[in-house]
């Protein structure tokens, strides 16, 4: 296996690592034990930081504004609706309700993001983004008082901070 394709495995276990860690402070808060979910979700930070070293490594990973808008709105958000239609047909078929949903709710999370980007010229510049923190749809501005897409309440909406 040449050096890119390690990289990206690391790349990606470090990601699934980094979340994974988030899932364990969640727990470990619910659980009563706040000083070891702090730990956790530093940890998060911390395997997410090594990741996105990584990942600056691989050639191509990055490159021009314009490139990176290309690569990520013209191929890889179509190509995770591609995914997730076939993974939703795929857990009907076996009957696998709650991951049908998942996957129905991230496809149309992905196409939320493509007419976001569609639409970015028409916003002011000062818009505002407020994530969802269950599906991860994006609101503009203000968050709704129920997601549209997995109806979660406004209270789970986390607003993203301008860089």
């Amino acid at each position: 296996m040449n050096m890119e394709k390690k990289l990206l495995n690391l790349f990606a276990r470090l990601s699934r690592d980094a979340e994974r860690s988030k899932v364990y402070a969640m727990r470990a808060k619910k659980d009563g034990r706040p000083e070891l979910s702090h730990l956790f979700r530093t940890l998060a930070v911390s395997r997410a930081m090594q990741a996105q070293r990584f990942l600056m490594q691989v050639r191509g990973a990055v490159g021009t504004t314009d490139e990176n808008e290309k690569s990520a709105y013209g191929e890889e958000v179509p190509a995770a609706i591609e995914v997730y239609h076939q993974l939703f047909a795929e857990a009907e078929a076996d009957d696998a309700k709650g991951l049908a949903t998942g996957f129905r709710h991230s496809a149309s999370v992905e196409q939320r993001n493509l007419e976001l980007h569609n639409t970015l010229d028409e916003r002011p510049q000062d818009s505002q983004y407020h994530v969802c923190d269950f599906c991860g749809y994006i609101a503009v501005d203000e968050p709704p008082d129920n997601c549209p897409v997995c109806t979660a309440p406004k209270i789970r909406f986390k607003k993203v901070a301008a860089v």
